[in-house]
């Protein structure tokens, strides 16, 4: 069912116009990505608005006090548009350029605010049900909080997407290669040693490898579905994508290892550090030149009976090879569900089942990703599924990863 708020073309422009001056901010949306490109392009962007504004001349010494202060050191001003020559910008800069220029926005506009008005009435029935003080203020105030936290997001996350269609690298990236040595580097007292001998071998033999009770720590899946369930509360789940909406039913949000605060989501941050060593254990292990990788994404499955139709993650083919080598998926809930959550594991270019698993909660499941197809079916309403990819060259000769 299609419910996109429609748009004339100058309501559209409008609306651009309003929300470029006052909910984006560019320097939040590079934060999104990576704090210190944030950090380069706050330092610059000023430097040139501050060059443009003398050079104008709206910067004499004869202006008073607070003309200086509009035009000369209006912070707000400098982190909504850019004033960075376009041939001095990195390659991130430059995607959120192209992004930022009116018809693109407009392009987007739609399903980003379609997607808003669902997060936002989500907040407020929260509320409302929780008898929270719901007022005209309290809209006001949650209204903004969407719109300016939701757009610094959605803008992030297409400029995400960007990345990863130029992150279809080739292992020429020698930097991107997992190395043990600079694993130990970082984390000399954490060993790579969280696979056993058993699952890399059925990696191998199979195609894929079941682990149950991945993170044996009594308790640990109920403890991080409180932690991600209230990131779900906030509205920060997005639905798929429209071309896929047939295929799967869950809500999805996509982050990287860096936005996780240790404190505040420890379960987390736990399981997601050991998932980051999987890239570098591998090398170690079978030398399948692997990359660095710190993408996830968690899938929530609001519905009863979740699931995601027949697919590949990835391609031997360029068109659609999107980098990754391996899927990794760990299931949780708060508690087992009367369902059993099913991976079906498909006849390679066929639908034919090879294998039905059931899975319980706290398993984590690996699949080669240009060689696998799968489905995932019977999902209890409440589930969450960790998706997290070790990315890496293809192997075009002999097509086994």
């Amino acid at each position: 069912m299609n419910n996109k708020i429609p748009l004339s073309p100058n309501d559209s422009s409008n609306l651009v116009s309003i929300l470029k001056k006052n909910f984006i901010n560019l320097y939040r949306i590079l934060y999104e990505l990576d704090p210190r490109e944030a950090d380069k392009f706050q330092s610059l962007n000023h430097h040139y608005f501050e060059k443009s504004h003398h050079k104008a001349g709206q910067c004499h010494e004869e202006h008073n006090h607070a003309h200086k202060h509009d035009h000369c050191h209006d912070h707000e001003t400098v982190m909504h548009q850019f004033f960075i020559p376009e041939n001095e910008l990195t390659f991130t800069q430059k995607l959120l350029y192209d992004l930022y220029k009116d018809y693109k926005l407009q392009e987007i506009l739609p399903d980003i605010l379609n997607d808003f008005a669902k997060k936002f009435d989500n907040i407020k029935q929260g509320g409302i049900k929780d008898n929270l003080g719901w007022d005209e203020q309290a809209e006001q105030f949650v209204l903004t909080k969407v719109l300016s936290e939701g757009l610094t997001k959605a803008i992030a996350n297409h400029i995400r997407k960007e990345i990863q269609k130029d992150q279809r690298v080739e292992s020429k990236q020698p930097m991107l290669l997992a190395t043990p040595q600079s694993w130990y580097e970082k984390f000399p007292k954490i060993k790579l040693d969280f696979l056993d001998p058993s699952i890399i071998k059925s990696i191998f033999d199979k195609g894929f490898a079941i682990q149950k009770e991945f993170v044996p720590e009594l308790g640990f899946s109920a403890g991080l579905d409180n932690e991600v369930k209230y990131f779900y509360h906030e509205g920060r789940f997005e639905s798929v994508p429209s071309t896929e909406q047939k295929t799967r039913n869950d809500k999805i949000l996509s982050f990287s290892f860096s936005d996780i605060d240790p404190k505040t989501s420890k379960k987390l941050y736990y399981l997601c550090r050991t998932l980051t060593a999987f890239p570098f254990e591998l090398n170690l292990k079978a030398s399948i030149y692997s990359q660095v990788s710190e993408s996830f994404q968690l899938s929530y499955f609001s519905e009863e009976e979740g699931f995601h139709g027949i697919h590949y993650d990835s391609s031997f083919q360029e068109k659609f090879d999107s980098g990754k080598k391996i899927s990794i998926l760990f299931i949780f809930s708060e508690k087992e569900g009367k369902l059993k959550p099913k991976l079906t594991i498909h006849k390679r270019d066929s639908t034919e089942v090879l294998e039905d698993v059931e899975l319980e909660i706290g398993t984590l499941c690996l699949i080669k990703s240009r060689v696998v197809p799968y489905s995932l079916s019977n999902i209890p309403e409440g589930t969450f599924i960790l998706r997290y990819w070790v990315n890496g060259p293809a192997d075009n000769i002999n097509k086994t990863m």
